[in-house]
């Protein structure tokens, strides 16, 4: 798609629930909950729930999920990145209650901040990421090992890692029991496992649902809560040993996009300039009367609703209802 040509608008059409079944206890998911759509393609795709179990599910062909990606990444080059990736070794060796470096695998490791920032402080790493133009540059320069295939491809020895992470990777995963059942054949006895995800029980898909940011369908195969990611891990013999409620880098800004989603034809159009997807010149010089307003309101209300969202975002976080969810668990069962 050429980022500077316009977007159709997004719409809420009742697109009728497919009939899928359940990625976490197999019965049939299909209660509708919201039709999402797509803000690349715009294409539109069910979000259906489980009644027996409550997951939360996209309804997709696993050949559009992976065609999904092929626009995905822009320039993802966030100011923020190396705070989020100093915030997460700070986190990660905080809750690990240990002096000693030891082995780490992240999944779906993007640009490698966060391993080199683990190597840093004497950790042995290793990465797993689709095979993303530009990155492997990256990577090869920053002398990081990583596997470029889908975690369900790899072939890593048992019991080679203390940690296994997840930052914002496990929601895009099609078989969760498959997944934990690899992290726990990887990860050492009493090893931890660091999973983050969106929290569709949280306030803002409450709030924004076809229109919260984080929603992001197709990409996101699975929409997690607690209740529905704790009973996962249970049944691959981990026990919860912390959960967070509140991530530096996704709560408040999803808060913003995800409100400018409500008056804005153009959807998730500051994450779009942001990644460098569509650009403030090519809106300017195709003068779309509707780009135009969209580009406005957006430059308008970004920060008084940053000032808004902070706030919001912490209160909702100490009510246990945030934008995301941070767990780490250890594994104490096969």
């Amino acid at each position: 798609m050429d980022p500077g040509r316009s977007r159709p608008p997004m719409t809420d059409t009742q697109t009728p629930a497919k009939r899928v079944p359940c990625a976490a206890c197999g019965h049939t998911a299909d209660r509708l909950l919201y039709v999402g759509t797509d803000y690349i393609s715009r294409r539109s795709f069910p979000v259906v729930e489980c009644d027996r179990c409550g997951l939360v599910q996209t309804a997709v062909s696993p050949g559009d999920a992976s065609e999904a990606y092929s626009e995905y990444y822009g320039q993802r080059q966030s100011a923020f990145e190396p705070i989020t990736n100093w915030l997460r070794r700070r986190r990660v060796l905080r809750l690990l209650r240990t002096d000693k470096p030891g082995a780490i695998l992240d999944v779906g490791c993007g640009r490698g901040g966060f391993l080199a920032a683990m190597r840093a402080a004497g950790w042995r790493v290793a990465g797993v990421e689709r095979p993303v133009p530009g990155y492997q540059q990256l990577w090869a320069g920053a002398r990081l090992d990583v596997s470029t295939c889908d975690w369900e491809q790899t072939d890593y020895p048992d019991a080679s890692f203390d940690v296994v992470t997840f930052w914002h990777v496990f929601e895009h995963l099609p078989a969760p029991h498959e997944a934990l059942q690899r992290a726990s054949r990887v990860l050492t006895t009493g090893g931890t496992l660091v999973i983050a995800v969106p929290n569709i029980a949280g306030a803002q898909a409450r709030i924004f649902k076809a229109r919260w940011f984080h929603l992001d369908v197709p990409r996101h195969l699975i929409h997690y809560s607690f209740d529905s990611l704790h009973p996962l891990l249970r049944q691959h013999g981990f026990t919860i040993a912390w959960v967070g409620h509140y991530s530096f880098e996704y709560d408040a800004f999803g808060a913003v996009q995800s409100a400018l989603n409500v008056g804005c034809r153009n959807q998730n159009l500051l994450f779009d300039l942001l990644m460098r997807r569509r650009s403030i010149g090519s809106i300017l010089r195709r003068a779309d009367t509707r780009d135009l307003l969209d580009l406005a309101l957006t430059a308008v209300l970004t920060i008084p609703l940053t000032l808004w969202a902070v706030p919001f975002c912490w209160v909702t976080s100490w009510v246990k209802r945030g934008a995301t969810i941070e767990v780490y668990a250890r594994k104490t069962g096969p």
